[in-house]
């Protein structure tokens, strides 16, 4: 990584974006995220999640206010996290 931050950028992706866009690219395969995680010893999951969803949002947020879609799923997770508690607690959680 020392090495790549001496480099030019890569049209605006971030270090994590080019080695797992390389991992992808060598193994010639579909991995899963845990399985680029565990090549690259990444212990958070999000961060691997982000760098592969960042796309997917740019394709989303293309025809719609990116504000406005991250107050929707801003209030999505909030339902979610109160229906897993409801749930949790149902069971005796």
């Amino acid at each position: 990584m020392s090495q790549r931050s001496n480099t030019r950028p890569i049209s605006g992706l971030a270090d994590l974006d080019v080695f797992l866009l390389h991992m992808l690219v060598y193994r010639n395969k579909q991995l899963r995220a845990v399985d680029l995680a565990f090549a690259l010893s990444i212990d958070d999951m999000h961060v691997v999640s982000y760098s592969l969803m960042e796309p997917a949002m740019a394709l989303i947020a293309h025809n719609h206010d990116l504000r406005s879609l991250t107050t929707l799923l801003r209030a999505l997770s909030g339902v979610y996290e109160q229906a897993a508690r409801s749930a949790a607690s149902a069971r005796g959680l």
